[in-house]
């Protein structure tokens, strides 16, 4: 329980509010509770005229010394006989009396109608003091109507009115069920009041609160999920609609709402906030580019020596050195040897769809020129050399 901040709501206000019997026994569970009570001033004055009242002098009220010989447990001669043996003197006091929270009410409601009535009768009477003949016998529609006239203010200095529905104003008090610990390290349990509202304001002081595992330091979390962060969505595998797990969106996907993502369209990718797809740009390299610039002066230089070497083998197309070196398979080898080179101009290039089919065809059209001619010519020197060994002076002597 102690995970748990219990909370009585008003409904009609005489079930928990800051009743100490509703916690009894069970009040470390109780500890941080909150309560809503029907707002009700203490009356200053009552406490010291009730303590100093005798059961042997207050003859007004005829079950007082009932009371006294039960809340005292003695007994008053000539009064209604009991079980206790010990005699009342008078004098016993209750160190531990609360005033009642509901008699301000009493009070109110014990103006009004004396306000009501001094009305009714001024008006009724002319003037003339006690009861006259209109008023012989009271007609209780007739004081209700100056009932709901009353308009004063209490002793508490807080106005008492009737609105259209005969209903006062609404007043409530938040009560905070409190753990107390003194200097000396004992424990004890009260009911604070921590807040008010009035009329449809709300006063409430977030610091005096007590939560049951962090004091007033910080209120407790009372969610059963916590809010999802942004690319996350609610996956509630339950009916409580307040319970979720938080589940990842995709790279490419945006939030509808707070339980599905959308993946966004080949060349879309999501905003910044996740929700919309916007169009990506695109992006090429630049000729400026330091990486395209150095690719490309390597490249420039490798067409060169290989444009240089061409020539070479060209000018001495018909000299033995050329001709053993397969001359044929050497100019496929060069032309793939540009192709290759050629490609890196295709890459930094601006796509277009001429472009783009060269970049799909030049790099592997480059090195099967290159690989193809190099194996051809390999395989044409390993039969040459096979043919060579059969024709050796050693296999003419055997």
């Amino acid at each position: 329980m102690g995970s748990f901040v219990l909370f009585s709501p008003c409904d009609e206000c005489d079930g928990w509010n800051d009743r100490p019997d509703v916690v009894k026994d069970n009040e470390a569970a109780a500890a941080g509770g909150m309560s809503i009570k029907l707002h009700s001033p203490l009356i200053d004055w009552f406490d010291d005229m009730f303590q100093n009242l005798s059961p042997y002098t207050n003859d007004r009220n005829p079950w007082f010394q009932e009371y006294w010989q039960e809340n005292y447990k003695c007994s008053i001669p000539g009064a209604k006989p009991t079980q206790f043996n010990n005699t009342c003197t008078g004098n016993e006091k209750n160190p531990n009396f609360v005033q009642d929270s509901k008699l301000g009410f009493i009070e109110n409601a014990l103006y009004t109608m004396a306000y009501a009535l001094h009305a009714m009768q001024k008006d009724l009477c002319g003037g003339r003091s006690g009861i006259c003949k209109k008023m012989s016998p009271v007609k209780g529609s007739l004081y209700k109507k100056y009932l709901l006239n009353v308009s004063i203010t209490t002793y508490s200095n807080e106005s008492l009115y009737f609105d259209d529905n005969g209903d006062p104003p609404a007043r409530y008090d938040i009560m905070n069920f409190q753990k107390i610990k003194d200097d000396f390290g004992n424990v004890s349990y009260k009911y604070i009041m921590v807040g008010s509202w009035e009329t449809g304001h709300l006063i409430i002081d977030e610091n005096n609160i007590y939560w049951p595992r962090t004091g007033k330091v910080k209120p407790m979390t009372s969610v059963c999920s916590e809010p999802c962060k942004k690319g996350f969505v609610k996956n509630i595998e339950t009916n409580i609609k307040c319970c979720w797990k938080c589940t990842k969106c995709e790279d490419n996907e945006i939030m509808l709402d707070e339980e599905t993502c959308k993946t966004c369209s080949k060349g879309w990718w999501p905003n910044e906030d996740l929700s919309a797809c916007r169009k990506l740009p695109i992006e090429n390299m630049s000729w400026t580019n330091s990486e395209a610039m150095i690719a490309l002066i390597v490249a420039s230089f490798g067409i060169f020596v290989t444009l240089w070497i061409s020539v070479i083998f060209m000018r001495h197309h018909n000299t033995p050195v050329v001709k053993a070196s397969t001359r044929e398979l050497m100019y496929i080898i060069m032309i793939g040897i540009l192709v290759a080179y050629s490609c890196n101009f295709v890459l930094v290039a601006k796509p277009t769809i001429v472009t783009c089919y060269f970049t799909r065809i030049l790099p592997g059209l480059s090195f099967s020129m290159i690989y193809g001619a190099l194996v051809t010519k390999t395989n044409r020197i390993a039969r040459i050399l096979e043919g060579t060994k059969k024709l050796s002076p050693r296999n003419h002597a055997l």
